[in-house]
């Protein structure tokens, strides 16, 4: 399967809401370079740090399907 996560839309979208990585790897709790990998794609999000980062950014559902599905959903 092929990766639909988009990197830097969710490395812009945190930097809009003025955090940093660091700050973040502490609110989903995992430590800065872990999260560093997952925000690169390096390694993957859970699905519960998915739904941690989408409240803390408070992402609607188009920042969700273009940041994690590459906006690969299906539009209504």
């Amino acid at each position: 399967m092929e990766k639909i996560y988009n990197p830097n839309e969710l490395k812009a979208e945190r930097a809009r809401k003025g955090l940093t990585a660091t700050k973040m790897a502490g609110l989903i709790g995992c430590s800065p370079d872990l999260y560093r990998k997952k925000e690169r794609g390096d390694v993957s999000f859970s699905d519960a740090e998915k739904i941690c980062i989408i409240k803390i950014l408070h992402l609607n559902l188009a920042a969700v399907n273009r940041i994690f599905f590459d906006n690969q959903l299906p539009k209504k």
